[in-house]
């Protein structure tokens, strides 16, 4: 099966700030990205077919701000909301909510309660140049799903959460989150069966032209229910190289809310590199995925070309292609 995506769009971020009380500082921000994109899938003839939709792609809304407590030590919130700016929104409100916790952050680290991306899908979104766009690598077979959707379990985004990021030692940095399971109730069956929190945890180094990381993730299902990744950046002059290996140990390739699943196998990598030339930047990756465990043959691999042009630092346009070429159902846990 072939599927391929063309895609057109504009994007543009909203900053400001406003004072709150005496001592704390607000900032209302945001993010619009609005995409025309164009979808070719040749399958079985029940699955071919050939699309043009406008897709707002993780648009959203939030403030975020601080009050300094004295001694170094803030208090710290953010409250961020996704909104579908093409209109094709199906829920009630037309408004998700996303990145929303509070903390405390002093030379201890930060310590956040809430909702927020994991140690594993912040540190990949760093190596994407087109993140939270019609293109970015979670949605097109270069990262997996594992960067995507929000919950308990495993996903991207974490609720019920600690999250704890330690300060900076020139360049090295780690980070923890651990969520609370929140299927358990007095009321529970199965698969409330016993202490299931998720967790995330991962190292990073950034200094200069190198970025790397490795970090780790799992639903604490029981059995097969983790990942692990390592990748990074390396930068020269105008040119960048991006990396990344995924190596699945239940959690990509099965389901992250299942209990004692024996399968995985479905690691993932991408290699990919950008130039950038002015105000502009032109962008290629290349990706393999497979599934060794399945019984089925689900091996893929998927390559992005694209490009962006800045206006300022707040908005540009950009359009690229991606191909996703595999047997049935290859990609379906790396790629939506």
């Amino acid at each position: 099966m072939d599927k391929k995506i063309l895609s057109a769009a504009i994007a543009g971020a909203l900053a400001g700030s406003m004072a709150f009380a005496a001592n704390a500082d607000v900032t209302l921000y945001g993010q619009v990205d609005l995409s025309i994109d164009s979808v070719d899938i040749d399958a079985s003839p029940a699955l071919n077919g050939d699309d043009i939709n406008m897709n707002s792609n993780q648009s959203a809304i939030g403030v975020k701000g601080s009050e300094d407590l004295g001694n170094g030590l803030k208090a710290i919130f953010m409250l961020e909301y996704e909104v579908d700016v093409s209109g094709g929104d199906t829920s009630t409100t037309g408004v998700t909510g996303r990145d929303q916790w509070i903390g405390l952050q002093g030379n201890f680290g930060k310590l956040r309660a809430g909702t927020a991306s994991t140690t594993y899908k912040a540190h990949s979104a760093s190596i994407d140049p087109f993140y939270r766009t019609s293109l970015q690598a979670r949605n097109h077979g270069l990262q997996s799903r594992l960067h995507s959707q929000a919950g308990a379990n495993g996903e991207g985004r974490m609720t019920n959460a600690i999250h704890y990021d330690t300060p900076d030692f020139n360049g090295f940095g780690a980070s923890l989150n651990y969520s609370f399971d929140d299927s358990c109730t007095p009321t529970s069956t199965a698969p409330c069966t016993g202490d299931d929190d998720a967790y995330s945890l991962g190292a990073k180094y950034s200094n200069g032209p190198l970025y790397a990381f490795v970090s780790y993730v799992t639903s604490d299902k029981g059995g097969d229910d983790d990942a692990t990744q390592i990748g990074g950046k390396y930068s020269f002059g105008d040119f960048a190289v991006y990396a990344q290996y995924e190596m699945d140990g239940g959690l990509i390739g099965g389901s992250t809310t299942a209990i004692n699943q024996t399968v995985d196998g479905a690691d993932l990598w991408h290699i990919g590199g950008s130039f950038t030339m002015g105000n502009a930047m032109v962008y290629a990756a290349y990706g393999q995925g497979d599934d060794s465990s399945a019984a089925a043959n689900t091996e893929y691999d998927a390559w992005t070309i694209a490009g962006q042009y800045s206006f300022s630092k707040r908005t540009m346009v950009y359009a690229g292609f991606n191909q996703v070429s595999c047997d049935a159902g290859g990609w379906s846990n790396n790629a939506t």
